[in-house]
């Protein structure tokens, strides 16, 4: 025997094994199959609503992405600003604006309780 008539021999078993099979009573039944419309509706609800719950989690991740990338946009603006403000040119400007002038020589009294400095 080839092996295609081996193969169709194979085959044409299997397809008499499948359709030759028979199920018990009970399986049949309208109660078996009420409850597996059941089954399949609950999960299939469960299903779409786990796929619903994810979708808006994802709006939200992604919100938040935001939200924090422009915070960290408005923190490197600070930075740079607090970088401005400190550096000595901005610190001199703005005392010639207060009215402020150097202090001159400074002569510390040391007394026991606490230090003085007198111009």
């Amino acid at each position: 025997m080839s092996i295609k008539r081996q193969i169709q021999y194979q085959f044409k078993n299997l397809l008499q094994a499948f359709t030759s099979w028979r199920l018990p009573a009970w399986v049949n039944g309208w109660a078996i199959k009420v409850f597996l419309i059941a089954i399949i509706l609950f999960f299939g609800s469960s299903y779409i609503l786990k796929i619903a719950s994810g979708a808006s989690s994802s709006y939200e991740i992604h919100k938040l992405e935001n939200q924090a990338q422009n915070l960290e946009e408005d923190l490197n603006k600070l930075k740079v600003a607090v970088a401005e403000y400190s550096s000595l040119s901005s610190i001199n400007s703005r005392l010639k604006e207060t009215g402020m002038v150097p202090v001159g020589s400074l002569t510390f009294y040391d007394t026991e309780e606490q230090k003085v400095a007198k111009r």
